[in-house]
């Protein structure tokens, strides 16, 4: 029978899981009759002392427990063989009673629930298991039991899981095993199957994660979780993030779309289509053509480039994200407006946290965050984000809509889709929620919209809906949302901002284009015009592409950390 799962569970047929310390913890039953051992001689033996003698049980010539016992006596015992007969009697005594470790069980389930086969391998004889299955009845979910046979070598050899997997006919690569030791983890991993190290009181300091490990308490976590945790692709400190010249060209096109969008509202000006004169409307009619850019469309920036700029030029001279170098420059920089900017230059002191700010300022510099860090990197992209946008910005709302963008713009730059990114949001909430200290409501209302978003190809109509619903002005939890639902919808700019700019009413548009434009040209870098970023970059004397190798340097871990 066929496995019947997708996601993390897609391409698993096998669990095969430990006996000894997994099914039951008869490991800490083990340490319990030598520690009344020890006890019956006026000594005390620490889980601790065990752990150290037990996780090199067998080898590298580790003396036997007896010989510990009497080193610390400092005389020999008067009946070796007898005590280790009492002890056997007291472990079996205390075996015999012991329910399933709790959360095994529902491990177990789990993989039945999903046609995963499950076998027990262990170097314990093979009747034991069995009986104890029967006892805990547990023999409807375990297909067979490998156990010792005097053909295979004890863990941390790999014969028993070879054994496993051979006697089920399932590659290494389809399996993931459960273990609680050290040897048992290496046992697994000599035979290149994946796993689940469960640790318990005796191997909590001994068990750590590493290349095809998570360490992971079935009583906490579920099977399914425990799983996604394993699929995650892991990077080591250090490690570069993957980029390339696809990376590449989504970063500088990103920054190219947020510029754009910036500049093009640069020119409406917080005007109402009412409003606009005939040349504007011929910019915007020419932008929505696909034609060159008019002699009106000079490419001036306003504070949403100036600061994302500034943001990426510290990145790119320190090698690091770091808030006392933005605070340096954020302090000396001209804004071009950026009323929180000014606030933060009139505070004294080396170190300046905002005690307001509900606005969207800090929300299309944290594209720089989003190009650094890719989508597995949730948590550390996150405390980046709250680090540098308290320097301006305290309100949840704000943060709550920064660390929102920078999801989606670190799915966009590693070629993922708008649903993915929606589904990062929608997964990580509670978690965004507890780190921005609230604006759970801005969060939400991103999800919601951009299921209308999906819903329709028109800009129109979505711009249209978008400003009755969330509105365009100057708070986060209104432009900034309306910018991020626009760019998830996939629509292209010659379309949008046409949309955008032709508002019955006023509000911040340059900001709801800016944020838009970098979410468009990081999941579709081919919709950004090059002829209107070339403007852009000629008249403020910059050049995306060199800002975009540089900040690439940095993700890929080329520059100096």
């Amino acid at each position: 029978m066929s496995p019947i799962s997708g996601g993390h569970w897609a391409g698993i047929e096998a669990l095969l899981v430990d006996f000894d310390g997994v099914i039951i913890d008869s490991e800490y039953a083990h340490y319990q009759a030598w520690r009344d051992a020890f006890r019956a001689h006026g000594l005390w033996l620490s889980t601790d002392a065990w752990a150290d003698h037990w996780a090199l049980r067998d080898h590298s010539g580790k003396p036997p427990i007896t010989a510990v016992l009497e080193k610390r006596l400092g005389a020999p015992l008067e009946d070796a063989v007898g005590l280790i007969r009492e002890v056997r009697q007291h472990y079996r005594a205390l075996v015999a009673s012991l329910p399933a470790r709790r959360g095994i069980e529902g491990w177990l389930r789990e993989a039945a629930a999903h046609r995963v086969r499950c076998a027990v391998v262990t170097d314990g004889r093979a009747d034991h298991v069995h009986a104890v299955l029967d006892r805990l009845q547990l023999t409807h979910l375990v297909e067979t039991v490998i156990g010792r046979d005097r053909s295979r070598a004890r863990k941390p050899a790999p014969d028993t899981y070879r054994a496993a997997l051979t006697h089920l006919g399932v590659p290494a690569e389809r399996a993931v095993a459960v273990e609680d030791s050290p040897h048992g983890i290496a046992a697994s991993r000599a035979a290149d199957v994946r796993c689940l190290a469960a640790p318990h009181k005796i191997t909590n300091h001994l068990l750590q994660p590493g290349p095809g490990t998570v360490v992971i308490d079935p009583c906490a976590v579920s099977l399914d979780r425990a799983l996604a945790l394993l699929a995650r692709p892991q990077r080591t400190p250090g490690a570069p993030r993957r980029g390339g010249e696809d990376v590449l060209r989504r970063i500088r096109a990103s920054l190219t779309g947020l510029a754009l969008g910036d500049a093009v509202g640069k020119v409406i000006d917080k005007r109402a289509a009412a409003q606009l004169d005939p040349e504007t409307h011929s910019l915007v009619d020419a932008f929505a053509d696909g034609g060159r850019p008019p002699e009106l469309f000079r490419g001036r920036i306003t504070d949403d480039t100036v600061l994302t700029l500034a943001f990426a030029r510290t990145i790119t001279a320190t090698g690091t994200v770091s808030r006392a170098a933005l605070e340096d420059e954020l302090r000396a920089l001209n804004p071009n407006g950026g009323r929180q900017i000014y606030k933060l230059k009139a505070a004294a002191g080396p170190l300046h946290v905002a005690e307001d700010g509900d606005t969207n300022g800090c929300v299309p510099r944290s594209a720089t965050l989003g190009y650094l860090y890719g989508p597995g990197e949730v948590g550390d992209l996150g405390y980046d984000v709250l680090k540098t946008v308290t320097l301006t910005h305290a309100h949840p709302d704000a943060v709550m809509a920064a660390l929102v963008f920078a999801i989606a713009v670190s799915h966009a730059v590693a070629g993922d889709s708008p649903c993915d990114a929606l589904h990062t949001i929608r997964t990580a909430l509670s978690h965004l929620v507890r780190l921005a200290g609230g604006g759970q409501a801005v969060a939400e209302a991103v999800v919601e919209h951009s299921t209308r978003g999906k819903e329709t190809t028109s800009a129109s109509a979505l711009a249209d809906h978008l400003e009755q619903a969330v509105g365009m002005g100057v708070k986060a939890r209104s432009s900034a949302v309306a910018g991020i639902v626009l760019g998830l919808s996939g629509l292209p700019p010659q379309d949008v901002l046409p949309s955008l700019f032709r508002r019955q009413g006023p509000g911040d548009l340059d900001s709801v284009a800016a944020v838009y434009g970098a979410l468009a040209g990081a999941f579709r870098p081919e919709i950004i015009p090059a002829a209107w970023g070339a403007v852009i970059e000629q008249y403020n004397g910059i050049s995306f592409t060199g800002m975009a190798h540089g900040i690439h340097q940095v993700r890929t871990g080329a520059a100096s950390r």
